[in-house]
């Protein structure tokens, strides 16, 4: 039920002209108390007491009293000193609503704050739990592929060219291969590729768009510098010619089946042997590697290669009889 609080100056102002207005009843009484000055006076012993001073003022006091409930146009004025009170119903209805908010509030920061306390608390987060167990499972098969290619001790170090670029290949590449949706040929290339990169220098060598992108490019002249592919993909060609390239040629040189040509020559900071994985480029027909700083004894796997048909060794520390038909 809504309130209506009457204002107190009003409520003076009733007040006030109610107690002028005079009832008939007082203004009879007044004439009756009016002395007749047109006869003497008489001497009385006591004046006679009357009423009619306190019944008028019990008439304004009935005047002031509430009029009949069932009359609801007019209510009684309010006392100027008394606060009026707001109706029952009315405080329970704000009460009420002011729970339903402090409740909201207090369930917002809960919610918002729930992962915090969580973790604050150590208890794991199962939202993501299917995402990493995928994501697990993943870098589980590509370490084992990777191992299956350069062996397990090598992992062993982590500095190792090929501890680096499984790295790079499970946490960096930005195609982030898997065996699940790519072909394990392509991703044993790029692996492969990623090896040879960081055996020989890493960024020391002066390369451009190595390790960025498609290693073969979407078009022709895309592809990373001294990286040459053919219409299906595949390395074809690698020339490294004055790059700066420090350190030696790693085993995964073999894992590019139809590479034609192979080229490291003026990079005196390559230090070494040909590695015995020559031997699997079945259809290579050039190899140049001089004026470097290799050493050591030519591998018997080079005389298996078949294609080859042009060999170039030249300022290297190389030692050892050459076969004769190669010669």
């Amino acid at each position: 039920m809504p309130l209506s609080f009457h204002n107190d100056a009003e409520d003076l102002s009733n007040f006030e002209d109610s107690r002028e207005e005079a009832s008939p009843e007082e203004s009879t009484n007044t004439s009756a108390m009016t002395m007749d000055v047109s006869k003497p006076p008489q001497l009385v012993d006591e004046v006679p007491q009357t009423n009619t001073l306190d019944t008028s003022a019990d008439s304004n006091e009935e005047d002031l009293s509430p009029k009949n409930s069932s009359d609801h146009d007019e209510e009684a004025p309010l006392d100027p000193n008394t606060e009026p009170k707001p109706s029952s119903r009315w405080v329970y209805y704000m009460a009420g609503a002011a729970c339903v908010v402090v409740l909201l509030v207090i369930a917002a920061v809960v919610f918002m704050s729930g992962g915090d306390d969580n973790e604050d608390r150590g208890i794991p987060d199962n939202s993501d739990t299917d995402l990493q167990d995928a994501d697990f499972e993943e870098r589980t098969d590509l370490q084992k592929l990777f191992m299956a290619i350069s062996g397990e001790e090598v992992f062993a170090d982590i500095n190792s060219p090929q501890y680096k670029a499984s790295e790079w290949m499970m946490t960096a590449d930005p195609l982030a291969l898997t065996l699940d949706n790519d072909k394990q040929g392509r991703i044993v290339q790029r692996y492969a590729l990623a090896v040879l990169y960081y055996a020989l220098g890493d960024k020391n060598m002066q390369l451009q768009d190595w390790l960025v992108g498609e290693e073969c490019g979407v078009m022709e002249g895309t592809e990373w510098e001294g990286i040459s592919c053919n219409e299906n993909g595949k390395v074809r060609a690698i020339l490294f010619d004055g790059n700066n390239a420090v350190g030696t040629i790693p085993e995964e040189i073999g894992r590019f089946p139809q590479l034609i040509n192979l080229i490291i020559k003026n990079n005196v900071g390559v230090i070494g042997s040909i590695p015995e994985g020559i031997g699997n480029l079945g259809q290579l027909r050039q190899l140049a590697l001089y004026n470097n700083s290799m050493n050591g004894e030519l591998p018997d796997a080079i005389y298996d290669l078949g294609d080859l048909t042009y060999l170039n060794l030249k300022d290297n520390k190389f030692k050892g009889p050459v076969a004769h038909k190669i010669q």
